[in-house]
């Protein structure tokens, strides 16, 4: 309900006005969320492409190169909502991780994910939405970022690629799982 398309002047207020967006989201500085593949990308992609890094504390900032815009953390899901809007693609470099919420954050933003091949983050995308590559691979994971980002994905179907987490309808499925358990049904 809260991560939808949310319009925002987040590019005038970076002037990021001409640029390629890059989202990544971080908890400070995660070497197993992939925070050293933000700083190689930071120093490899082309001048017309931002990073932007939510999630960074002070102390972890001067750890990014320059060109890097690093922001803390933000409360406010609304503003996330915005964030993940205007990118051009959503970054989740992580090694591991159980689902990748992040990314079904961005999908139901509109926006499509480029990321690795690591636990649960490859089940929320398909050739339609992203792009997963593979762990370490930053050649492949930059060519990922710039096709996304110069030949974007439909956001509809995007959208409709995160409706099929919906906990509402996750949460039914649970439910006649367990009763269909309960009644010795469980081969």
């Amino acid at each position: 309900e809260v991560f939808k398309p949310t319009k925002s002047d987040l590019r005038t207020k970076y002037q990021l006005k001409n640029k390629y967006i890059i989202l990544g989201v971080l908890n400070g500085f995660q070497k197993n969320k992939g925070s050293k593949y933000f700083i190689e990308l930071a120093n490899n992609l082309p001048e017309d492409f931002k990073l932007i890094i939510l999630g960074i504390n002070k102390a972890s900032e001067r750890l990014f190169p320059e060109n890097v815009l690093v922001l803390p953390r933000t409360n406010n899901t609304t503003e996330l909502a915005q964030f993940y809007t205007m990118a051009d693609v959503f970054v989740n470099p992580t090694l591991q991780e159980t689902q990748g919420l992040t990314n079904i954050e961005a999908l139901a933003c509109g926006t499509g994910v480029v990321t690795f091949n690591s636990g649960g983050c490859p089940e929320s995308i398909d050739k339609n939405c992203g792009y997963v590559v593979e762990r370490d691979d930053l050649s492949e994971l930059i060519k990922a970022i710039i096709s996304a980002c110069k030949t974007p994905f439909d956001s509809n179907y995007c959208i409709q690629r995160a409706k099929l987490y919906d906990k509402s309808k996750l949460y039914n499925e649970y439910i006649k799982l367990y009763e269909f358990s309960m009644n010795g049904n469980n081969h």
